[in-house]
């Protein structure tokens, strides 16, 4: 009698009175209390009948989430049973109670009191949109199959559109490995089916999304993917509850590869279905059905490297309203081999490199133009390389503003050597160009891909300096500067509508790059390249800022987190800013935004100063001990491209009510935030993990 404390492994019970039997393993408290510390539950109830430490009964019972004496939500019941040996919670004649009082009712509620899995309905989300409308309803139901398999299916009530319904398995074997599949289904979209700019003329629209990888043996793997949709325009009506890649080419791809020691072979089937109509059909991509890669790495003498490789593809696509060159199809084979060697010291290194490169072609579905122009069916050609790369490492220490550091200065040479071979009538199955940055100043490749190797004569020269903090090792600056310059014209390009005169300067632009961390929540980044335009006719066309970048961020760990982006490329004709911001005022409330601007298409007057605004977003949280919720305002620009200046908007309002340890309503506001503010966390202040 009296202030009677029971503790075991995984709850605490406290009560007025106990009985307790230690050969049954039972016990019984009246006018009682209760908390499980590892699921952050606790409550009270008029008694507690306690089995074998693993099933109690709670008669006239509370369940909460909060904190003692902090009681904003709780669910009160008749009884309440709590299954700690399957995770399960149980309450009988329910009602769920905000500061005491009630606002909903369940005559029986089952709920997960850990984190192992329970079939039931998950937390359902309302979207709202700008007319604050329930633009979409959703209430999935998720489905325990088995330990290593399970299943969620969401039916989404669509504002004017009808019942999306959406299936979602996983499984986990021994050989399959893991695999995921999504499905989504919306039948007779009237609303779709009335857009006169739409060829779409069936009633049914879906998505399928699957994924697979496993291992079948030590040395052997596999990965699948697959994707596919029922028009072009289903992402953009849609938001599937899946994460499904939504690139403009959608790819289908099987994989079974090798690995041991030296050797490395895979087996690749790969297809794509275009989703962007404005897309011109000769630039879409080619399927590989199939292609063999074998490369052999073996171990030599120190300083030795070697490289042997050997690729056979079949390259297809729908060649029906292509002609020429661009409706060819065949296949090609690839023997690269290399050496190299590394001549090493502690303040330099020098590493000559010789490579040779064959290709070998058989083509198909050669248009009779080309037959008349003598094109060759089987074509073949090989291509020697020979490089120098070598750099250098100084050093001193340095004091800045009372702190010590070490400065390096660290010069960089590469010279690269490619003879001129004719590659002009051979289809561009699979390059593209570089991206020009400082890292590709040194590459000795001027195309992606294997079916251009461009020729070229070349020294490309570089300086990096870094700052290095002598009492921890961290780099708090660097900074590289560099340049190619060309002994003599490149002739070998992408096709024949590719630009000469970037081909025929005698130098690259200038790259500059920089990175500073001032502090440890501080970073920021720089990149500038400077050059001659040669898309840019005019006589007096000079030097001038091709592309750059800069990026400023602020993340202190502790919830407060501001970033700033500026990019923008002349070539790409794009001039964006972003920036993004979560800051937490209190331990309760937090603000949060995000703003993208077209400023390429204003710069152009041709948007007017409000619609430069691409995205917007801003909101608020608040947070308390057991609950929080977020409301958001986005708006968004529909554009089908980059330079697209269209400035109809979509607007929406999501809000999020999260009653912790119970449940969710709402829109998914996290994924929203995660997308639209780089570096962005959850907090979690008030978790009693934390505690």
């Amino acid at each position: 009698n009296g202030n009677v404390t029971i503790i075991n492994s995984e709850m605490v019970m406290t009560g007025d009175y106990a009985h307790i039997s230690e050969s049954n393993q039972t016990a019984e408290l009246e006018n009682s209390e209760y908390s499980i510390p590892k699921s952050h539950i606790r409550g009270s109830a008029a008694s507690i009948d306690s089995y074998e430490q693993s099933l109690v009964s709670l008669k006239d019972a509370t369940y909460t989430f909060c904190e003692p004496n902090q009681n904003d939500w709780d669910i009160k019941a008749s009884e309440i049973n709590l299954d700690r040996e399957n995770g399960v919670g149980s309450a009988w004649h329910a009602r769920l109670r905000i500061k005491e009082f009630p606002v909903m009712y369940f005559p029986y509620y089952r709920f997960p009191i850990d984190d192992r899995r329970m079939t039931g309905f998950l937390d359902p989300t309302i979207s709202i949109n700008g007319e604050i409308q329930a633009e979409e309803i959703s209430t999935p139901f998720y489905i325990n199959l088995h330990p290593q398999a399970d299943a969620t299916i969401t039916p989404t009530q669509l504002l004017d559109r009808g019942l999306l319904w959406e299936t979602q398995f996983r499984h986990l074997t021994s050989i399959f490995g893991y695999g995921e599949l999504n499905y989504g289904i919306l039948k007779e979209d009237d609303l779709y089916l009335q857009d006169e700019d739409t060829d779409y003329d069936k009633e049914d629209r879906w998505s399928m999304n699957y994924q697979q990888f496993g291992k079948i043996t030590d040395n052997w793997n596999h990965r699948w993917q697959y994707n596919r949709v029922s028009d072009n325009d289903y992402f953009n009506d849609m938001s599937p509850s899946a994460t499904i890649n939504r690139d403009t080419h959608l790819p289908t791809r099987g994989e079974i590869y090798f690995d041991k020691s030296a050797w490395h072979f895979d087996l690749t089937g790969e297809s794509y279905q275009t989703i962007d109509d404005t897309i011109d059909l000769s630039d879409r991509p080619y399927q590989r059905i199939p292609q063999l890669n074998l490369t052999y790495n073996p171990e030599t003498i120190t300083g030795f490297g070697t490289e042997f490789v050997a690729q056979l593809t079949k390259f297809e696509r729908d060649n029906t309203d292509l002609t020429e060159i661009d409706a060819v199809n065949g296949s090609r084979l690839v023997l690269d081999s290399s050496i190299s060697y590394t001549f090493e010291w502690p303040f330099a290194y020098v590493t000559p490199k010789a490579e040779y490169r064959i290709r070998q072609y058989s083509f198909t579905d050669i248009d009779q133009t080309l037959l008349d122009d003598d094109f060759e069916e089987n074509p073949s050609y090989a291509v020697p390389k020979y490089s120098v790369d070598a750099a250098m490492f100084f050093e001193r220490p340095v004091s800045l503003f009372n702190n010590a550091f070490t400065q390096t200065l660290e010069p960089r040479i590469m010279h690269l050597q490619v003879p001129y071979v004719d590659q002009g009538d051979i289809p561009d199955f699979d390059s593209s160009e570089l991206t020009f940055n400082y890292s590709q100043l040194f590459r000795d490749y001027r195309f992606n891909g294997n079916d251009r190797i461009g020729d070229t004569n070349q020294t490309t020269l570089g300086l990096t300096t870094r700052f290095l903090r002598d009492s921890n090792g961290n780099e708090q600056f660097n900074a590289s500067i560099g340049q190619i310059f060309y002994h003599q014209d490149r002739k070998v390009q992408l096709d024949d509508d590719s630009s000469d005169e970037a081909n025929l300067t005698k130098s690259s632009s200038i790259i500059v790059e920089s990175n500073w961390s001032p502090y440890e929540e501080w970073d920021l980044y720089s990149m500038i390249e400077w050059g001659e335009d040669t898309d840019d006719s005019s006589d007096d066309s000079g030097d001038e800022i091709l592309q750059k970048q800069f990026t400023i961020e602020y993340n202190d760990g502790m919830n407060h987190m501001v970033n700033l982006g500026l990019r923008e490329s002349k070539d790409s004709e794009v001039r964006q800013l972003d920036v993004g911001a979560f800051w937490a005022l209190n331990d309760s409330w937090a603000l949060i935004g995000s703003r993208s601007m077209d400023l390429w298409n204003y710069a152009d007057d041709e948007l007017e100063p409000v619609d430069i605004v691409t995205e917007a977003l801003v909101g608020f949280e608040y947070q308390s001990c057991c609950w929080n919720t977020r409301l958001l305002y986005q708006e968004q620009t529909k554009r089908i491209t980059s330079t697209d200046a269209s400035t109809d908007k979509t607007y929406g309002i999501l809000l999020q009510f999260e009653l912790k340890g119970l449940g969710t309503i709402g829109g998914d506001t996290e994924k929203t935030m995660s997308e639209s503010i780089r570096g962005y966390s959850t907090r979690r202040y008030f978790d009693f993990e934390s505690e």
